[in-house]
């Protein structure tokens, strides 16, 4: 028969151990999500749904590239999110969905024009 402190011992135990795995990020996941963007569609449409996957936008991506901002029809038009896992800690950036897109703020059309995971942590932020 177990006695109180070892059973608060138990609880107190059981209870980091479920908080713990909660933080923890499946890098698989956000591969997926990241494989499932398609380019070419409005990146308005595909931030909303962000919360259902447990997924947010943490900050902005660096700025593209020539080769990347070449993708839309106006190249000074491209903006930049860095989607991770919302249960990741701030200010961790990894894993993550860098997605590009021309942006309708900046006079584009909103359609997505690049999307890259990575597991490393991302320069230039």
């Amino acid at each position: 028969m177990l006695n109180i402190p070892t059973t608060s011992l138990l609880i107190l135990s059981l209870m980091f151990m479920a908080a713990c795995e909660s933080n923890t990020v499946d890098p698989r996941k956000i591969q997926n999500f990241c494989q499932s963007v398609q380019l070419d569609t409005d990146f308005e449409e595909l931030a909303p749904r962000l919360p259902n996957m447990g997924l947010e936008i943490r900050t902005r991506a660096p700025e593209a590239g020539r080769s990347i901002s070449s993708l839309a029809s106006n190249p000074y038009t491209v903006d930049g999110s860095v989607i991770t896992s919302s249960s990741l800690p701030y200010p961790d950036t990894a894993p993550a969905c860098v997605v590009y897109y021309s942006s309708k703020v900046l006079g584009g059309d909103g359609k997505i024009v690049h999307k890259q995971y990575t597991a490393s942590p991302i320069e230039g932020l």
